[in-house]
């Protein structure tokens, strides 16, 4: 049965990184279901096999790449995937808790990956995502409501790489760019097959923020231009339960956010997520 082999599928809505109106001003990153560690290994054994994951995830406070707005909210994403022969379609949603409207966001994915060379662990994917933002004078709705991404990954037996392009387009465009390295360290196998890791990651985003400056000084309103550069680094310490079919995980996350123009100080913010989810496989041709 591969259910036993396909222990995970945690596609999952990455951190809210997508800043619009309703007191987020930037365009400083995305929300993306995109394949992470785990995922990529489900895939590479999958086959022909029809696979399907539900996610829900929690996390008790609230940042757009790392920058704290000053609302104090918690959010949640539910998503759903489908995977077959490459081929991989994704529904996801996110709520946040003082936003109005709370169900903010929905988003559709659609992608395909494959891997290169059967004795190297590299492989490429390529998706397309539909954001459907549900405040009707959020800029993003016209601004950025495409994106089209590459994923580039490499897998070790204990530890990887990973590099995720975007470009964000409709009435305008930006892109962005994120790069991590993980781990995969085995903690305990219990009785029955369970098991517990510990799956540590360093992460960082490349991307553009606007940044504001006056050519004379006293000079209102001041102009404005944007800075591409490193807009935050993240570290991220998850444990992880596997039981069947079944994954549960915990983790602690730390940002560090920067400014690319150099003229904001952005405080050090972190959180706690908690996330489960359950896969379905079904025998393909």
């Amino acid at each position: 049965m591969l259910k036993r082999v396909l222990m995970i599928f945690p596609l999952s809505l990455s951190h809210c990184r997508f800043c619009g109106d309703s007191g987020r001003s930037i365009p400083a990153g995305h929300i993306k279901i995109s394949p992470n560690e785990d995922l990529l290994s489900c895939l590479r054994r999958s086959g022909t096999h029809h696979i399907v994951y539900l996610n829900g995830a929690y996390q008790n406070r609230t940042y757009f790449t790392g920058r704290d707005i000053g609302v104090n909210q918690y959010n949640v994403s539910l998503m759903a995937a489908y995977h077959y022969r490459g081929f991989t379609a994704s529904a996801g949603a996110l709520i946040y808790s003082e936003f109005e409207p709370h169900w903010n966001l929905t988003q559709l994915s659609l992608g395909y990956r494959r891997q290169f060379f059967r004795k190297l662990p590299l492989e490429a994917g390529i998706s397309y995502g539909r954001y459907c933002f549900h405040d009707p004078d959020d800029s993003l709705t016209v601004m950025y409501p495409n994106s089209l991404a590459l994923d580039l990954s490499y897998a070790a037996p204990h530890w990887g790489l990973m590099l995720d392009p975007v470009i964000f387009f409709g009435d305008g465009s930006t892109a962005q760019i994120s790069a991590s390295v993980f781990g995969d360290l085995p903690l305990l196998r219990l009785k029955g097959g369970s098991r517990f890791k510990l799956k540590p990651r360093i992460g960082v985003i490349f991307g553009n923020e606007p940044s504001a400056y006056t050519e004379l000084p006293g000079a209102l309103p001041p102009l404005t231009a944007e800075s591409f550069g490193l807009l935050n680094t993240e570290i991220v310490i998850p444990l992880l339960w596997y039981c069947g079919d079944l994954d549960i995980r915990a983790g602690f996350h730390y940002n560090i956010p920067h400014a690319p123009g150099g003229d904001t100080a952005y405080a050090p913010t972190s959180f706690i997520s908690l996330s489960a989810g359950y896969i379905f496989s079904f025998a393909g041709k």
